[in-house]
């Protein structure tokens, strides 16, 4: 199968952009993270592009037999180097290095971008339709012009094993984001951080295409992962339609721990360990990062309860749910923080095993709130392809809609430029168009915090305070106001000059999120 899909792809642009894209991935992200001084030196920035691309071989050259397989049949189909393969890892590779730099306890992970958001739900029984089980999750990845561009279905009939198929990019021979069998599996994974991590294991890609292939019942997935172990760290969400039940494999280099769901017929998941011992050594890139995981699992569980007591849910909620932009804490919508829509949303699907179609939102970053589509199964004894429609039509246009699109133009800008001042303009317009919004003057007031414009900051961080109604949000919108106001009146030797120097290297993303911050 990886041959056949290798040659469809062939010559394709798309194919060398996104394999470019991925070689770098890792050590761009944690440059990113670097302060400005260190930032531009190509000695640095070169070993670290060094260091990355040798634990990706590494990890490469270790992978099971049937993976090589697929994977050699697809790059020598696609006529790309052998040696492109190991562009696979890129995703263990960099939550390996980001763990490494927490448990070693730099100050770098201060300003790692927080775009591990990803969030998944499986539902079934009395909170569906019909009771059918339907899997549900969005995808968040620094990526969105290029992944987005040519969403894609690939539907595999392998030699051995089952039929399976997955969501993603048309030239992403990956199963590592939605995938999903004959048996009515579905397998969403999330990043997890953990201090026990390593490089001797399988990589996700591995994993899950195992997990697909081989596995019909959730006990089977389950003994599978164990027997794999993974080198990185993991919490993947597996459904079972035929079961109609799911199951989060909690994955690190030295454990698979699994967790069932409770009482209620539904199960989510976020990018926090669930099981105690496991959160316990737990290596999140920031202290506020566990905050914003939980608060997205909150509110996938809030509406979940109402799904399951009052109105239950078919496809169409569960991608509403997707796009949703209520906190958790107060029911009040926000354009950004620790909501569940994500201006790096670049997948948002739901797979419907029983009626055995694939559903999900199509368009630019976040696509949650794009055109649908619904893709059929169909596994076709001959290799073909058909071409999803991209549409940039939405549901609606609004102004909350304009400042959601000029929010996420200004995250995706100041990923390609790590310093906040590239992305001011489209927050100024993103403000304009929701001038009410605490989140976004909460962002515009970090802007100007970090050019220096402490009078302007203290203004919109007393308005972030007076709108906002989460507690938390109020509490340090107004701390932040009240040291911008004083740094104004020229009593810049307290918390107002550190708050500066913190954001001087931060980025959006990492700001918004901050929003979660106790």
């Amino acid at each position: 199968m990886g041959s056949q899909h290798g040659e469809l792809v062939r010559g394709d642009a798309h194919t060398r952009e996104l394999r470019d894209w991925f070689r770098v991935l890792p050590a761009a992200f944690i440059r990113s993270a670097l302060p400005a001084s260190l930032r531009e030196r190509g000695l640095l920035t070169g070993l670290l592009q060094r260091t990355t691309g040798t634990w990706a071989d590494w990890m490469s050259r270790r992978r099971p037999d049937f993976a090589q397989q697929r994977t050699r049949g697809f790059y020598r189909a696609a006529a790309m180097p052998k040696r492109a393969q190991s562009v696979l890892f890129a995703m263990d590779v960099l939550q390996n290095a980001i763990n490494g730099i927490t448990t070693l306890q730099t100050p770098i992970p201060r300003a790692v971008p927080a775009l591990a958001a990803c969030s998944s739900v499986a539902a079934w029984g009395a909170s569906t339709r019909d009771g059918r089980l339907l899997h549900a999750r969005n995808f968040d990845f620094p990526a969105p012009e290029l992944w987005n561009r040519a969403p894609a279905v690939v539907f595999c009939t392998p030699r051995t094993g089952q039929r399976y198929g997955f969501v993603t990019t048309w030239s992403g021979d990956v199963a590592c984001v939605t995938a999903f069998n004959e048996s009515g599996l579905t397998i969403t994974p999330h990043t997890r951080f953990h201090r026990d991590f390593g490089w001797h294991g399988a990589g996700i890609v591995d994993i899950c295409h195992a997990l697909v292939r081989g596995a019909t019942t959730l006990d089977e997935a389950c003994a599978l992962a164990r027997r794999l172990r993974s080198a990185s760290t993991w919490g993947i969400l597996v459904s079972s339609a035929a079961e109609r039940s799911a199951m989060i494999l909690e994955l690190t280099s030295r454990r698979c721990a699994r967790v069932d769901p409770g009482r209620e017929p539904w199960l989510c998941n976020t990018n926090h360990y669930l099981t105690d011992d496991l959160a316990g050594r737990e290596a999140p890139p920031a202290a506020l990062f566990p905050h914003h995981s939980r608060a997205r699992l909150a509110r996938l569980q809030q509406v979940m309860h109402h799904h399951d007591e009052a109105a239950p849910a078919d496809v169409d909620d569960l991608l509403d749910l997707l796009g949703d932009h209520r906190q958790a804490e107060t029911g009040k919508p926000v354009v950004a923080g620790s909501i569940l829509n994500s201006p790096f949303t670049i997948q948002s699907v739901v797979v419907d095993p029983e009626r055995q179609r694939v559903c999900l939102s199509t368009g630019a970053a976040p696509v949650t709130h794009g055109a649908r589509v619904e893709i059929p199964w169909v596994w076709a004894d001959q290799p073909g392809a058909f071409e999803i429609p991209v549409t940039s039509d939405e549901q609606e246009d609004t102004s909350w809609r304009r400042a959601v699109r000029a929010h996420a133009r200004g995250c995706q800008a100041n990923l390609q430029e790590p310093d906040i001042r590239a992305a001011e303009p489209w927050m100024e317009a993103a403000l304009a168009a929701a001038p009410d919004d605490p989140s976004l003057q909460f962002i515009n007031g970090a802007i100007a915090l970090r050019r220096g414009d402490f009078g302007h900051a203290a203004d919109l961080f007393s308005g972030a305070a007076a709108v906002s109604q989460a507690a938390i949000r109020r509490q340090r919108a107004a701390h932040w106001a009240r040291a911008c106001a004083r740094a104004a009146r020229g009593q810049r030797t307290g918390i107002a000059g550190r708050l500066q120097r913190q954001h001087n290297n931060a980025t959006i993303d990492y700001i918004t999120v901050d929003l979660a911050l106790p």
